[in-house]
Order: structure tokens, then C-alpha cells, then sequence
């Protein structure tokens, strides 16, 4: 096995063994409902809580947790599918040669961006499937004294989903950048060609 992919490997189950044990923690030290603020010197903008969230980010679907369980498991299987596509991708890439330099960390970049993502996906399902709901124990308040739209619960998972996804887009938009601009060039190569005595 390459090198990459134990690195990938290991992201994916770094991230479910951390999240898991958070939350083993927070389910036995702090009861529903509880907060604990990070630091006297952060004051109250970061607490440490135990949230059982029922939906998707923000409580989307709450109200249908067996359709949440659902989408949660399509969406696991579909970065898990994206990761092994991508490492079809970059194997044939090799074996053609076309592998190289900028091409090859774009690919190391969407395999870490996907691992990341993939293992924030199964320790969320891991918790759907188990318990029914997702235990939040990370809030941040965007406002001091604010509303309940003022502030994000989260966890691990949904940290490593999030980072995933960010470094994802970002092997995404530099190969399309690549790919425009070479198309640009195209059109120059033509248009002068065009008018040439």
C-alpha cells in the first residue's frame, strides 16, 4: 500500500477516533442542556456543551430523523465512492505518464480533502444509526447574548466534513483554472492561424 493512501487511511480513522471520544466524554461528563465555557479568557463565546441534534446542520429535518438517517447514509457512501474514484483516477494517471509535479498534489490534495470528509460522514452515522441523533458539544456564539441563530453547535465530525470539503473545492478550482486556461490558449492558436496570410 502507498504511502498517500495509509496517510488517507489514517486521516479517515483519526478523525472517527477523536470525534467518538468526544463524545464518549461529553455524553459521560456533561448532562444535556449543561455548558462549560472553554476559558475565562475567551469569555462566553466558545462553550463546551452536550447538544443532541436530531437533524442535519443548523436542525434540518429534525422533525424526519429517518429520512436524515437516509441522507446521511447516501452521503457517506457518495464521498467514500468520490475517494475511490479519485484514487482510480490518479492510478491511470500514472500509468499514463500524466501524473506529475501540480497534477499529482491536486490529487494528494482531493484524497486528504475526502478522507477528512469521509470520516466526519461515518462517526456522524455511526451516532444516527446508534443513538438516533448527533451529540454537538462545541458551540460558538457569534453574539454575545444572542438568540439561538446566533450561535453554531458542531463537533469533530462536522469539523473534519467541513475541512474536507474546503480542501476538496480547492483541488476542484485549481484544475479548472488549469483547464480554462489552456482552452483560452486554444482559441488564441486558432484565431491567428485564422489570419494568416
Amino acid at each position: 500500500m502507498k504511502a498517500e493512501n495509509v496517510v488517507c487511511c489514517l486521516l479517515t480513522a483519526g478523525v472517527i477516533a477523536a470525534d467518538q471520544a468526544a463524545k464518549a466524554s461529553v455524553k459521560k461528563k456533561i448532562r444535556p442542556g449543561e455548558k462549560r465555557y472553554l476559558s475565562p479568557k475567551t469569555g462566553r463565546t466558545i462553550e463546551i456543551n452536550h447538544v443532541k441534534n436530531y437533524g442535519m446542520a443548523g436542525n434540518v429535518g429534525e422533525e424526519s430523523p429517518d429520512m436524515v438517517k437516509k441522507i446521511s447514509l447516501g452521503m457517506t457512501a457518495a464521498t467514500a465512492a468520490a475517494l475511490a474514484v479519485s484514487g482510480i483516477g490518479e492510478s491511470a494517471a500514472e500509468k499514463h505518464g500524466k501524473s506529475a509535479g501540480a497534477k499529482k498534489a491536486k490529487y494528494a490534495l482531493r484524497k486528504a480533502g475526502l478522507s477528512l470528509a469521509l470520516g466526519g460522514a461515518v462517526s456522524n452515522c455511526i451516532d444516527r444509526f446508534r443513538d438516533g441523533c448527533v451529540t454537538d458539544y462545541i458551540t460558538v456564539h457569534t453574539k454575545e447574548g444572542g438568540t439561538q441563530s446566533d450561535r453554531t453547535s458542531f463537533n469533530i465530525a462536522d469539523a473534519g466534513i467541513a475541512a474536507g470539503l474546503g480542501l476538496t473545492l480547492l483541488s476542484c478550482v485549481d484544475s479548472s483554472k488549469a483547464a480554462a486556461g489552456k482552452k483560452t490558449r486554444t482559441k488564441k492558436q486558432r484565431r491567428q492561424y485564422r489570419f494568416m496570410p
